[in-house]
């Protein structure tokens, strides 16, 4: 199975991305949003551009608990989600996360 990504030359270094849908069942949002690759990670962060413009208020949203990211620890809300992926055939390939991590401090471009 392969994904389409992309390179998204406005982080530096050049970053790996695909573009995704999101359900976010707690919080009622579907969205087709781009998701930064990093085969190494524990956990999949929404970038802070995307909850800014999927209107998610991350005020409203209490850090439940810690999780490791490059920076180190940081408070975040763990949520269950459903992304959906389209392979290279056409093919919808659904996965459900038990955690998607919401917080502000995330990787943003230059």
């Amino acid at each position: 199975m392969k994904i389409q990504g992309y390179i998204n030359y406005a982080y530096h270094p050049p970053a790996p991305f695909i573009v995704a849908a999101i359900n976010i069942q707690k919080l009622n949002i579907k969205a087709t949003i781009p998701f930064l690759i990093d085969t190494g990670a524990s956990n999949t962060m929404i970038l802070w551009g995307d909850l800014e413009r999927l209107e998610i208020n991350i005020n409203k949203i209490k850090p439940q608990r810690d999780f490791s990211s490059l920076g180190g620890l940081i408070k975040a809300t763990p949520l269950n989600s459903t992304i959906t992926f389209i392979t290279e055939s056409g093919e919808a390939i659904k996965k459900t996360l038990k955690s998607i991590s919401l917080q502000a401090n995330v990787h943003t471009p230059n």
